[in-house]
């Protein structure tokens, strides 16, 4: 329910910690700016031997991330899937949202 996303986007965080995969990412590293709307956030995503999600933008980012709180609460929890992949997701860099998708597979 979109009243519910105020609510759980603080806890992205945490859970991105528990249910983030990081064998998905094959060696890979990388430190993704992520930013939503509806609410406003930044974040940073870290991929490497742990995933980790902390406030604020990275320094120099490898890659960007740009959605909806909705769909970043859904991309976490493994549920971003046809058909609730939203119109407008902007992504440049090492932000695959293929890749993001393993990373944070269905629990």
């Amino acid at each position: 329910a979109p009243e519910a996303v105020p609510h759980l986007l603080p806890q992205m965080a945490l859970m991105a910690g528990f249910l983030g995969k990081p064998d998905a990412l094959a060696g890979r590293t990388a430190d993704v700016a992520v930013t939503t709307t509806g609410p406003v956030g930044e974040f940073t995503l870290r991929l490497g031997e742990k995933v980790s999600v902390s406030a604020g933008a990275p320094d120099r980012p490898d890659g960007t991330l740009a959605l909806p709180a909705e769909a970043w609460t859904r991309l976490v929890t493994g549920r971003l899937k046809p058909p609730y992949i939203p119109a407008g997701i902007a992504t440049t860099g090492t932000a695959d949202l293929e890749l993001l998708r393993r990373v944070f597979p269905k629990f």
